[in-house]
């Protein structure tokens, strides 16, 4: 099995060089469990995906980037035809797929293009984390750094009335002063000290300010805190 890095190498490779993507029967398969590197499980996409345990079948709100995707018609009776169609989900909505957005080549295109009227139609089956060669290598989760809620908001209490520089939460506050700096409304040779003093006070006014906080004291509360955080890469926990 590949992993993660692996597989986005192979799937873009496959998009970026056309004169690489082998066509055969059963091409979308071929390519989906190459892609992952697992071996052939099933005759066709749709045999594939009615094989996948229940356990690891997951809708589109539950699906991660780098699992495999299947879509399938139905007929009058709502029964499957015959075939379907395998694809690797890079991103949210964002599917690797042969056969489009141009036929015989392999392209990145919104999971809309295989299963509403905007393409072929296909109605989604589901998303899936195995194989029987193995479980599936999923994009790394990437944690953002936190700022601790109260612990900013001692800083903020505590640090003006200390001696200068003086530091009661630095890493918390350094990610302030640096999305304060952003904003424009701190000079950055007086940022990222550690220390939430007098000026970082008078900064952080602004930001509640120009945030539409209820607050106007320049001690952080979760409302504005947040929204400064969603903006720059981090997020607040309590």
């Amino acid at each position: 099995m590949r992993t993660w890095a692996q597989e986005l190498a192979y799937a873009e490779g496959q998009r970026l060089h056309p004169d690489l993507y082998i066509r055969q029967g059963g091409h979308c398969q071929w390519f989906g469990r190459t892609v992952v590197g697992a071996n052939a499980w099933a005759p066709s996409a749709l045999s594939a995906a009615l094989a996948i345990p229940a356990a690891h079948r997951f809708s589109l709100a539950n699906a991660k980037a780098g699992m495999l995707g299947f879509a399938a018609y139905r007929d009058a009776h709502g029964n499957y035809k015959q075939y379907g169609h395998t694809f690797w989900l890079v991103e949210s909505h964002y599917v690797y797929s042969t056969d489009l957005p141009v036929f015989g080549r392999v392209g990145k295109v919104p999971l809309t293009l295989i299963t509403t009227t905007a393409g072929w139609n296909m109605p989604l089956l589901w998303f899936t984390d195995w194989t029987p060669s193995g479980m599936i290598a999923l994009k790394p989760e990437t944690v953002l750094p936190a700022v601790d809620l109260s612990a900013i908001q001692l800083a903020a209490k505590t640090d003006p009335k200390a001696a200068q520089g003086h530091q009661t939460y630095a890493y918390g506050v350094r990610l302030v002063e640096g999305a304060l700096v952003k904003e424009g409304l701190l000079n950055a040779a007086l940022a990222r000290d550690g220390s939430f003093g007098s000026v970082t006070i008078t900064a952080y006014k602004g930001w509640q300010v120009r945030a539409k906080s209820p607050y106007r004291d320049g001690i952080p509360r979760m409302p504005d805190l947040a929204m400064l955080g969603r903006k720059y890469g981090w997020r607040v926990v309590l």
